[in-house]
C-alpha cells in the first residue's frame, strides 16, 4: 500500500499549485498531531482508571500512525518536488 505512490509515480503527476497547498496545509499538520499524541499520553498517565488509560494510549498510537504517514508523504514529495518539503525548519515557519 505504501509503495503504491512510487510504483505509479504519483508525485511527479501532481500540479505544482497542489504541491504548494500540501506544503502549506498538510505537512505542518504533523506538529498538531504530535501535540495530540503527547497530550493523550499525559492524560493517560493521570487517568484514575484503566478504561481511560487504555483509550488515551490507543489514541496516542493512532496519532503516531498519522505522524508516520505525514512524514512519509513529506519525504516522498521532497524526492520529486524539492527538499524544502521535508525541511522541518521551513515547515515550522509555516
Amino acid at each position: 500500500m505504501v509503495y503504491h505512490y512510487e510504483a505509479r509515480d504519483h508525485d511527479a503527476q501532481l500540479d505544482p499549485a497542489w504541491v504548494e497547498t500540501l506544503n502549506r496545509v498538510y505537512l505542518p499538520a504533523r506538529y498538531a498531531f504530535h501535540v495530540l499524541q503527547i497530550t493523550s499520553l499525559y492524560v493517560g498517565q493521570l487517568a484514575p482508571s484503566a478504561y481511560i488509560t487504555n483509550a488515551t494510549f490507543f489514541q496516542a498510537a493512532d496519532e503516531l500512525r498519522a505522524l508516520r504517514w505525514i512524514a512519509y508523504r513529506a519525504e516522498s514529495l521532497s524526492l520529486t518536488h524539492g527538499t524544502h518539503l521535508a525541511n522541518t525548519e521551513a515547515t515550522r515557519r509555516i
